[in-house]
């Protein structure tokens, strides 16, 4: 039988929701060497899409 496996990948609350409020502004998608790269730009993208009313 074969059993599923899951990827549980924590993202970093500060850092995604510094993307976020990048993308929701229409900023550039540009993180701060302090924050962690992958929370930050998955807030972005929904961030963007959010701005562009693709929620």
């Amino acid at each position: 039988m074969f059993t599923p496996q899951y990827v549980v990948i924590s993202l970093d609350h500060q850092a995604r929701q510094a993307g976020y409020a990048a993308g929701l502004d229409g900023r550039a998608n540009t993180s701060p060497p302090e924050l962690d790269d992958l929370a930050c730009s998955s807030g972005y993208i929904e961030g963007k899409a959010h701005w562009q009313d693709f929620d």
